[in-house]
């Protein structure tokens, strides 16, 4: 099925896309900061924290800049139609960053150092790489004129997957075993360093 050829708003399977997704941040901060914690550190065979570590506060902050990404994609960026069967799947993988993210932290007691700053940093170089490119590449198809053209331009005209990957980031990137596949909110972005 060609995903990109049915146009159409899909407001139901966004919502539900939406709603997963800040499903899946709510246990991520009942795990960073709620009881969720004292839960799974039994399996994890760690302490739970006296007080929350600032990179926990790090990570959900991630969660909600890669969700508000995602949302403004989908609501603002997005005309095609949605399956459901994606609509179900999509927050599924998401599940991995959310909650995966929030468990590989919670061991994590060291305070924030240069190399956190630089995984900051590459995140929102990241995302302000991924949203400026995917924003360029919606004004270029608003014009009729390049219906069915491949934009090139932009910041497109340095890489074939800007949105999804640039140079250097796709091995500082805690996903770089998806082997430069590309997450449609270029949430691969999400730097290593934080991860612990």
């Amino acid at each position: 099925m060609d995903l990109y050829a049915h146009k159409g708003p899909a407001v139901a399977q966004k919502l539900v896309i939406t709603g997963l997704e800040l499903a899946l941040i709510g246990v991520a901060a009942w795990l960073l900061f709620g009881s969720g914690e004292a839960l799974v550190s039994g399996w994890l065979g760690i302490e739970p924290a006296a007080a929350p570590p600032a990179r926990r506060a790090v990570i959900l902050a991630f969660d909600l800049v890669v969700l508000a990404r995602m949302a403004f994609m989908m609501f603002y960026l997005m005309r095609r139609t949605i399956p459901w069967s994606e609509a179900l799947t999509v927050p599924l993988a998401f599940a991995l960053y959310y909650v995966g993210f929030a468990l590989f932290v919670l061991p994590e007691r060291a305070p924030l150092g240069w190399l956190d700053a630089v995984g900051i940093a590459l995140f929102v170089a990241g995302s302000s790489i991924n949203t400026v490119s995917e924003l360029q590449r919606h004004r270029f198809k608003q014009d009729p004129a390049h219906r069915g053209q491949l934009y090139t331009g932009g910041l497109f005209a340095w890489s074939m997957h800007v949105n999804c990957r640039t140079p250097g980031f796709a091995r500082a990137n805690a996903n770089s075993h998806h082997h430069g596949a590309c997450s449609h909110d270029g949430s691969a972005m999400r730097p290593r360093a934080l991860a612990g």
